[in-house]
């Protein structure tokens, strides 16, 4: 039946008046003539003609004060017994769930009218009746009047308990609210997931111009994979050196502005390496990492390796963090290739590191860059903390995890935490990589400041495998290599 009229809530002097010119009930339009909310009987016809009316899929409107045509026949109304707070409180008592109300009296004509408007739940569902509501007659005795587990059904222009018949009625609503709500879900997921990797994927296809690192990260991250999936070498040449080139010159430029910029270029740049390495892509992974090292070398001002002012150590230390959330990746996925080149990039010539992960905690500590804690201090194993939120904010780096949440930088870790197992792991690696070249004071620890579970799965393959440590992080003959000495499970001395 198709109605003459709008069910959209509203209540005003124009929407009565519509109602009234209807001149007849329809399943969402019910006309009454008085309404008695102070006797029991009274509030058992108004709440199970509300529960009808709110199983309606729309909802529909209740107009107190009008004959069966819609003619005003009511002198007065008391306009507090239909404030929409009242009835609420009335519904509540006796319905489950929330309500849509609407209400308002009107004077038209030297009469009240009261037009009230009742919509669907907002879940979807019906409304179903709370508990047993009995009062005395003295007649009948006491009467049972509303049953827990009623549902009213709206049946033309009459209320009735439902009937097995009605269910697809009564749950179509809800039915389609779960569809708006998944509909809603997809869209919310194309909008953050896949319309910004076709994105990328396009520019990855498109014209060389168009691949630059200023995508967002979801577009690069994209284009990445499929330019390594392509192998496209004059995309990822033409990216790499423009990485490289805008790297250099705003570490350059480094203290006179543009830190967010560098620190995007770094970001894609650790993207782009995490992608290689989930790819096994060698090529890529060789141009990114060079590109990273001449950034983090245009911060020298000297050829001990010095930096040219405190904010280069920040950036050093930040590229720092991203290198060790890489060998982190690298563990998870077993890629061993990429922990030796990530850890062995030379710093200075007339006092030379060999590792660019020791230079930039030593002059992370020596300017006091490194995060403190509650007490002024640097909180303990500051490299692997500051690696822990690096992970969590590139979704490069954890590919292979599927939710990550972790606590705040200051916060204690949590106490299962793959990510972080892995980081401390990565922490002993590189420093296994480190000393292995002869150079004095090649490593700087931070795993040692986490609790030893994390650490000592790594610790246990690298005694039991041999071919692990010799061929696969040392790149030499499993002839010659580290020997080991351990104590409570800890690797405390490394002798070539």
């Amino acid at each position: 039946m198709t109605q003459p009229f709008p069910v959209d809530g509203r209540v005003d002097i124009e929407r009565l008046r519509l109602l009234l010119d209807v001149q007849t009930e329809y399943p969402s339009l019910d006309y009454k003539s008085d309404c008695d909310l102070k006797s029991a009987p009274g509030r058992y016809e108004f709440v199970k003609d509300v529960a009808g009316m709110m199983s309606r899929p729309e909802g529909g409107y209740l107009v107190v004060g009008v004959d069966g045509r819609g003619q005003p026949v009511s002198a007065q109304l008391d306009p507090q017994l239909f404030d929409e707070s009242r009835l609420r409180d009335l519904l509540t008592k006796h319905l489950e769930g929330d309500f849509v109300i609407a209400s308002q009296v009107h004077e038209l004509d030297g009469h009240q009218v009261a037009v009230l408007f009742f919509g669907r739940r907002p879940d979807g569902l019906f409304p179903i009746v709370k508990s047993d509501f009995s009062y005395p007659d003295p007649v009948r005795g006491e009467v049972t009047v509303l049953r827990a587990g009623d549902v009213f059904f709206r049946d033309g222009t009459s209320t009735r308990r439902w009937r097995s018949g009605d269910l697809p009625a009564l749950l179509a609503p809800y039915i389609d609210t779960i569809r708006r709500a998944e509909r809603s879900r997809l869209g919310e997921l194309l909008d953050e997931e896949i319309r910004p990797a076709l994105r990328g994927q396009r520019a990855a296809q498109g014209p060389l111009a168009a691949l630059t690192w200023r995508l967002s990260e979801a577009e690069f991250d994209a284009a990445m994979a499929e330019l390594s999936r392509q192998r496209d070498d004059a995309a990822i040449r033409m990216l790499t050196l423009q990485l490289r080139r805008d790297g250099v010159s705003l570490m350059r430029s480094t203290g006179d502005g543009a830190p967010e910029e560098l620190r995007n270029v770094l970001d894609r740049a650790t993207s782009a390496a995490a992608t290689a390495i989930v790819l096994r892509d060698r090529e890529l992974f060789d141009r990114v990492v060079s590109a990273m090292g001449a950034t983090f070398d245009a911060g020298a001002a000297n050829t001990d390796g010095a930096p040219r002012g405190n904010e280069v150590t920040g950036i050093w230390l930040g590229i720092a963090t991203r290198v060790l959330a890489l060998i982190a990746l690298a563990i998870r996925v077993e890629e061993w290739w990429a922990v030796r080149p990530l850890t062995l990039h030379p710093v200075g010539t007339t006092f030379r590191r060999e590792s660019w992960l020791r230079h930039a905690l030593t002059w992370g500590y020596r300017t006091e860059q490194m995060p403190k804690g509650t007490s002024g201090n640097a909180i303990p194993g500051a490299l692997i903390a500051l690696a822990r939120q690096t992970v969590a904010r590139l979704s490069a780096l954890r590919l292979d995890i599927a939710d990550d949440n972790p606590p705040p930088l200051r916060e204690g870790p949590a106490q299962v935490d793959p990510i972080l197992d892995s980081l401390c792991q990565a922490d002993l690696l590189w420093c296994v990589v480190a000393a292995a070249t002869g150079t004095r004071s090649a490593f700087y620890p931070s795993f040692s400041s986490l609790y030893l579970y994390r650490t000592e799965p790594m610790a246990h393959r690298l005694l039991n495998e041999p071919d692990l440590v010799h061929q696969r992080l040392l790149a030499v003959s499993s002839g010659f290599g580290p020997a080991w000495r351990v104590d409570g499970g800890k690797i405390v001395s490394l002798t070539a």
